[in-house]
Parts: structure tokens; C-alpha cells; sequence
């Protein structure tokens, strides 16, 4: 299957948009709360990410297949982020002076079709954006890439070397996990 990575302005139908759902197939294993966040992403695609993409607050790239089918999307931004010590000294991030607040491209919203899930398409998107958080990276200068992860989606981050960046989050089960750039440059030129 051949896949593109689209910027959200490039779709033409709306209807595109509106068919696309990672609410999972089988609901009755998930909890209420789980099934609120996948609803999230489903409303943030549907209803707000051409808004936030017009009013320059992210951007939001989709993954389509060749008969124009959304497979996943993900949504980006920059900001700051204030990070533990222990994760400054570990992943050797750079700080001025006394500043612990961190420049960084944030991943805040994430989705994979329910269809395309558990077939390792989360694993090939998380690559596009990795390589496209370097290339940014190399373009406005930030040392940290940090993904808003719902509680749910932890382990798909700390499995792939990120780790928790010591923020609190709003939500009380979901975490902010981070990998520097220097982690991201190694993961990519070991994968190619």
C-alpha cells in the first residue's frame, strides 16, 4: 500500500474528513474514559483542525492511501516545556542559564483509523513525523519533541525511547513524554 503525507489545506472534500474515525471496531473492551479520548481526536479532526491550521495554532498533516482514504493524521506546534533534571542531565538537553523551559515541536494530536489499527501503521506514521520534527527542527531551532499522550497511548511512546518529561498534565492520567533531537537524529540514521 502506497501512503502520502498530506498537508490538512491539500484535501479538497470535507466528506474525506468526516469519514474518518479511530474510535476502535470492537468497543466493549475499552473503558468509558478511553472511549471519551478516541472521541476527542475523532471532534479535533472534524471540527477544529481547519480552523486551528487557518488561525496558524498548528498544523495538521494526514496520511492518505492512493484512493485518498485518511489512514491517521497528526497535528503539530511549537512551544516551550519545562522538563525534570534528571531528564536535562540524561538525554544531555541543552538549558540556558537557569532556564528550564525548553524550546520544543509538540505532537498534540494523533489518530489512526480504527481499521488501520494494530497493523503497525502508528509505527510507520511516528517515523513521518520524527523525520519531519528534525527537518523542522533543523529549521527553527528547538532540543525537545514533545507528544501530549493520552494514558492509553503511553507505552506506545515509552517503548520507542520516550520518557516522561516531569510536567503535569491537566488531565490527571495523561502525560507529556518526550526524546530529545539528538535521540530522534540516532533513531533516524539507524533506520534510514
Amino acid at each position: 500500500m502506497s501512503v502520502r503525507d498530506i498537508p490538512l489545506a491539500a484535501l479538497k472534500d470535507q466528506r474525506t474528513i468526516d469519514q474518518f474515525s479511530c474510535i476502535p471496531l470492537v468497543t466493549s473492551k475499552y473503558p468509558s474514559a478511553v472511549l471519551y479520548d478516541y472521541q476527542l481526536i475523532d471532534d479535533f479532526l472534524h471540527k477544529s483542525a481547519i480552523k486551528y491550521d487557518a488561525d496558524n495554532l498548528m498544523r495538521t498533516r494526514l496520511i492518505v492511501n492512493d484512493d485518498g482514504e485518511i489512514l491517521a493524521f497528526y497535528s503539530l506546534c511549537a512551544g516551550t516545556r519545562r522538563v525534570f533534571k534528571q531528564f536535562r542531565h540524561v538525554y544531555s538537553v541543552p538549558t540556558i542559564g537557569r532556564n528550564t523551559a525548553l524550546p520544543t515541536i509538540e505532537l498534540v494530536w494523533f489518530g489512526v483509523a480504527a481499521k488501520f489499527q494494530n497493523q503497525g501503521i502508528g509505527s510507520e506514521v511516528l517515523k513521518v513525523i520524527l523525520r519531519r520534527v528534525l527537518k523542522t527542527c533543523h529549521n527553527i531551532g528547538a532540543c525537545l519533541f514533545v507528544v501530549d499522550s493520552l494514558y492509553v497511548a503511553r507505552n506506545f511512546y515509552l517503548n520507542r525511547g520516550f520518557v516522561d518529561i516531569g510536567q503535569p498534565h491537566k488531565q490527571r492520567e495523561d502525560i507529556y513524554l518526550g526524546i530529545s533531537m539528538t535521540e530522534i537524529a540516532s533513531m533516524i540514521s539507524k533506520v534510514g
